[in-house]
């Protein structure tokens, strides 16, 4: 709410085929509800042409979540990893601090990440649980009644690609912040707005020329899944890969 008219800024954020940040779109919305939640969206997809994302990733927010339920029931929605896991050790500074739960910070990063299936995070989670004492805690209680929200063995088979938290919303909100003045007008904003479009168009097209003259001289292991890699993806891709 760092502007001139007090409105909160909600932009639409996304990931190029290249994996750099892009903006679908932004909106000041007057308040937090779940009315100008549901607005908001049908707005967005009007724009879109009717076109709803497969997936999306937001906070913690109730009224965001009842709209998104509505406006966009086969969207697949998720909370920010990072936010949740934040909260957990904020929460519980002294469970982790303890000295009988030594290991506990690995173990937790451990089951919450690296898990390759569910039944395997529920067993491991269950585990420490266990072994820590952990059954009265209020909040991994809570964090084990929504692990469906945010725990990513959840979302194997959904597209999410290279991320699990808002990192990319908060970034754009702060390149913002950045750029624009509390005391700017809405032209003033629409300029800075366009210009920050443009610069992303720039990036982009930067990474498809290079993507075309560029290609590793050589492949790092030399297996055949590699060179397949190296034919179907662009450059940024192929090095994630």
């Amino acid at each position: 709410m760092t502007n001139k008219y007090r409105l909160p800024f909600a932009p639409f954020v996304g990931i190029t085929g290249h994996a750099q940040t892009c903006i679908f779109a932004c909106a000041f919305v007057q308040d937090e509800t779940k009315e100008t939640f549901k607005w908001v969206f049908e707005t967005f997809l009007e724009s879109m042409e009717g076109k709803r994302p497969k997936t999306i990733i937001t906070d913690q927010d109730k009224a965001m979540k009842g709209a998104i339920a509505e406006v966009m029931p086969n969207t697949i929605h998720r909370n920010c990893l990072f936010h949740i896991k934040n909260k957990c050790y904020n929460k519980n500074l002294k469970v982790f601090a303890a000295k009988g739960n030594d290991g506990l910070y690995e173990e937790f990063e451990d089951i919450v990440n690296n898990c390759l299936i569910e039944q395997e995070f529920e067993h491991l989670w269950e585990e420490m649980i266990k072994d820590k004492k952990l059954e009265k805690n209020k909040y991994f209680t809570r964090m084990w009644e929504m692990r469906k929200r945010f725990i990513p063995v959840y979302y194997k088979n959904d597209f999410f690609p290279f991320t699990q938290t808002t990192s990319r919303s908060e970034s754009t909100n702060s390149r913002f912040k950045d750029n624009v003045g509390p005391t700017y007008s809405i032209m003033s904003f629409v300029t800075e707005y366009q210009r920050i479009i443009d610069t992303i168009e720039r990036a982009e097209n930067l990474e498809d020329h290079y993507s075309c003259q560029k290609r590793p001289k050589e492949l790092l292991f030399g297996y055949t899944i590699e060179r397949q890699a190296h034919e179907l993806y662009n450059r940024n891709i192929y090095n994630k890969f």
